[in-house]
């Protein structure tokens, strides 16, 4: 139990990469706030709900959960997600920023306006968000870890991926400047890249039927994440990390 008494968000819970990790922190003893928006199977096309993944967490008996539905884009959700996370537990130590996606595929002319400002609220803006209203919280336990859901698109230039690739690289940016803040409150702060997991999401948009070969699965992600979730400034902060090199070129050392 890495984890036990340990307080851990993860936004974007109730499916994929980030459902994933919950599962892995209450693996290890972490009470988990398990945040999204979708509370009931018929609110999305894809499975998955904050509610299910809690009772998934719950049949571990390892540590608790509870959900709460939050968006991130919006200022008083997340004020009330800590507000209700500390209520709940009495504190908060780890936070995953995992909510993110991309609506938009089109070239810089090309796409709408409110699309690109959607992406931008809900990649970067959200991250935000969740970090500035998480820390008070965090810097009174004395150290904690922030990880922020990026990918290798943050480096790609990709045509009519611009909405996308822009909101990750402004992540790592933001990422990377916050380590260096909260180094004096021995604050870990990472960008994760994931790389290739089959979420839900991934399998709607190229189907069942797409070479998965190479990709993991959405525990892949597990390891690391509870990896990071143990470090402080003082062990492992202001880094740009790929899943794929967890073990090699960080992390511990097969």
């Amino acid at each position: 139990m890495l984890l036990q008494g340990k307080v851990a968000i993860v936004t974007g819970s109730s499916r994929g990469i980030g459902r994933g990790m919950a599962l892995a922190l209450a693996k290890e003893g972490a009470n988990v706030v398990v945040v999204g928006r979708t509370e009931t199977a018929d609110q999305s096309r894809l499975p998955g709900t904050i509610h299910h993944t809690v009772d998934e967490i719950k049949a571990l008996e390892a540590g608790k959960a509870i959900a709460v539905r939050c968006d991130v884009m919006k200022q008083e959700d997340v004020e009330a997600l800590m507000q209700k996370t500390v209520d709940a537990f009495g504190r908060i130590d780890i936070l995953v920023n995992n909510a993110g996606g991309s609506s938009s595929q089109a070239s810089i002319m090309d796409i709408p306006v409110y699309r690109w400002m959607n992406v931008m609220n809900l990649n970067i803006n959200g991250v935000f968000l969740c970090c500035k209203f998480a820390l008070p919280h965090i810097i009174k336990q004395g150290a904690g870890s922030i990880v922020n859901v990026s990918s290798g698109a943050a480096v790609s230039n990709n045509p009519r991926m611009a909405a996308y690739n822009t909101s990750k690289a402004a992540v790592e940016r933001l990422s990377l400047v916050l380590a260096e803040e909260m180094k004096p409150h021995n604050i870990s702060v990472v960008a994760y890249r994931p790389g290739r997991v089959k979420t839900e999401g991934a399998e709607y948009v190229f189907g069942k039927d797409f070479n998965w070969e190479g990709w993991g699965d959405i525990h892949a992600c597990g390891p690391s994440t509870v990896w990071l979730a143990q470090q402080t400034a003082n062990t492992f902060t202001a880094q740009i990390v790929d899943r794929d090199n967890f073990g090699k070129t960080w992390g511990p050392r097969t």
